[in-house]
């Protein structure tokens, strides 16, 4: 989608670090998209932490759109981010050489689990017991039965892998919503995971290798 397409008004969120080397997850809007030909640019919200404006030094991971005019999720890949004064008020503009690409939510391959796990909405103290179902490199699938949950939420999913033992947690957006008989299945989009899932993924994709040769 060519940048200057997304709305004014949509919900941006950025993986970046910031000037000390701290790895942030922040949220801001979009107040203007420009294509400048070699240069894609999206002016936003100033990004902030604890009240204080962020400097950044380095090139951003990578930033989600959720465009408010089709509710569609978009990758703006590796933007750098530089503060910008307009109008007597301080904002930031994510630069980047590509426009932003729709995300593709179901293209990695899944595998299935069931692991008990815990679902927390970001910014609140909610917290929701339920099942992991299945994870894939970009997304994570959450069983619950007394959620009351939206697209667009984001969330974090807490939960074990029993064959590893591993203590995972993503940061994730709902993309996904499913009625099933034992509750809602809440398909996810990973924003944010360690090393650790990295790892899990590994692990089944090897385990899904010796069954298919044995």
């Amino acid at each position: 989608m060519y940048i200057n397409e997304m709305a004014i008004g949509s919900a941006v969120s950025v993986n970046a670090k910031n000037k000390d080397g701290k790895e942030v997850n922040l949220d801001t809007t979009i107040i203007g998209a420009y294509d400048g030909g070699q240069y894609k640019m999206v002016l936003v919200e100033a990004l902030r932490h604890n009240g204080q404006i962020l400097v950044f030094e380095s090139v951003a991971c990578q930033a989600f759109i959720t465009n408010a005019d089709d509710n569609k999720i978009y990758k703006f890949r590796l933007p750098a981010i530089a503060k910008r004064e307009q109008d007597g008020k301080l904002y930031h503009c994510l630069i980047s050489s590509d426009n932003a690409s729709e995300e593709n939510r179901r293209g990695a391959k899944r595998y299935g689990l069931s692991a008990k796990g815990t679902l927390q909405i970001l910014g609140t103290a909610s917290n929701v017991k339920g099942y992991v179902r299945d994870v894939s490199a970009t997304g994570i699938s959450f069983l619950a039965s007394d959620a009351n949950l939206s697209i667009g939420d984001k969330v974090s999913i807490s939960f074990k892998h029993e064959m590893t033992g591993a203590q995972l947690k993503v940061v994730a957006q709902i993309v996904r919503i499913q009625e099933q008989d034992k509750g809602t299945l809440y398909g996810c989009l990973i924003h944010k995971h360690d090393a650790k899932y990295t790892l899990m993924i590994s692990y089944l994709m090897r385990q899904e290798c010796k069954v298919r040769k044995s």
